[in-house]
């Protein structure tokens, strides 16, 4: 039973968790992709790359101008 009620307990945290993650973002890239992003992605104005992390929660960067469009999700 005591594991029962802690793997309930690790769920409704994870939920809880993932809940706070902030806002999503779509990237339309030129040619023809569509990334989903986990929160807001940054520029790095040195580099003129975009970092992000992907749904899977790996950490992405793509070229800015490869990019044609970003747009918020609406929850």
């Amino acid at each position: 039973m005591t594991k029962v009620y802690a793997m309930l307990c690790a769920g409704m945290m994870t939920l809880a968790l993932s809940a706070c993650s902030g806002t999503n973002y779509v990237m339309h890239t030129n040619d023809g992709r569509t990334i989903v992003t986990q929160g807001k992605p940054s520029t790095d104005d040195e580099t003129g790359m975009i970092k992000y992390e992907d749904a899977s929660g790996a950490h992405q960067q793509i070229n800015r101008s490869d990019v044609k469009e970003m747009t918020a999700l609406d929850d």
